[in-house]
Parts: C-alpha cells; structure tokens; sequence
C-alpha cells in the first residue's frame, strides 16, 4: 500500500538476510544521504513452526516503529531523535531477556573492527533486527565494508552466527558512542 516515493530498487545475491544488504548494498548511500534512517523488513524466522507468532511478532515490529493504520510511530520516534540527539537508536520493546548467547565471540570479532575493546555483559538490542538509527551510529558498521562474500551462507542455525553478532552490536556501539538506545511499543500490542 506505499504511495511514497521508491528511491533505489536493486536485486542482491540471496545471502546475510536482510543486515547484507542494509549494510554492503545501500549503507555506504543511507549514511552519506541520510540523518536518519529505518531498518524494516519481513520476518520470515524459518526455524519456527508457530508461523502465527512470527507473523504477529512482525507485525508487532513494524507497528512499533511504523504505526497501524499510518505513520504515526515514525513520526513520534524521528521526532523524539530530532528533539534528543543523544538518542542513537531506537527499536521495539521485547519482552523477552535476551543477552550474547552463543554470539559473544562473534560478537567480539566484530567489536575489534568497530572500534570496541570490550563488550558489554549486559545490553538492549533490536531484537528482529528492525530499528530507527542516526547515520553516525550507522557508520561504523557501514565502514566495516563487509563484502557478499564475508556474510554466512543459509541454511543457519536460529542462533550463534555473525548475523546474530550484528544484530546485538546495533544495541552496543550507540552507547559506545555516547548515545542512548530507546524503545518503542504501541499500546495494547506485543510479540
């Protein structure tokens, strides 16, 4: 139902999900053209045979960043980020506590590249991936300058690869920065 304006519509190798071409097919462009910037995508979760809570945890992510019905989240959180330029990050509570797992060693390879000594025992992260981010908390992930080749090919596991390293690092490195990461929920809705 987008009546907006279409950008740039390209067709990437079918690999690292949807971070690959967040970040190696349009980074570069998003942080050199853009203040802010949205992380949206389906949630297609394979590993998980309730294809009902999928659906309803993305509709959960999307109405928390986007709205329902119209763009009134997306408005509230840019908003918030233009008043607030110590908020880095914003994505949508999760309910559930979820820290490393099997991603910290993954996770601190990473870390070396964007800069980070040490990682964090305890963090918030975009769980799902979906978030709204300043341009300079982008950056760093941005100027990794992962190639196609560089990302795990599919089928992989529901945890411990660089994709899920990544994920968690997107709640790392804006506090790293000195910016704060906020949550978004809309009432009456959860994962």
């Amino acid at each position: 139902g987008y009546s907006g304006r279409v950008v740039a519509l390209r067709i990437v190798p079918n690999v690292g999900r949807d971070i690959a071409p967040f970040l190696t097919e349009f980074g570069a462009e998003l942080v050199a053209g853009y203040e802010f910037i949205g992380h949206v995508h389906t949630k297609k979760s394979w590993h998980s045979q309730n294809r009902k809570a999928i659906e309803r945890w993305q509709q959960y992510l999307q109405a928390s960043l986007l709205g329902v019905d119209q763009w009134g989240m997306a408005d509230r959180i840019l908003s918030a980020m233009l008043e607030d330029s110590q908020i880095g990050i914003v994505f949508p509570d999760d309910p559930k506590v979820l820290g490393w797992d099997n991603n910290y060693a993954l996770a601190q390879e990473l870390a070396l590249g964007l800069g980070i000594a040490t990682l964090p025992l305890h963090f918030n992260f975009p769980v799902g991936n979906m978030f709204w981010v300043r341009a300079e908390v982008l950056r760093p992930f941005v100027d990794l300058e992962l190639a196609w080749e560089d990302y795990p090919l599919e089928p992989l596991a529901k945890d411990a690869s660089m994709l899920h390293a990544l994920e968690r690092l997107f709640g790392v490195v804006p506090q790293v920065m000195g910016k704060m990461c906020a949550v978004s929920t809309v009432h009456g809705m959860t994962r």
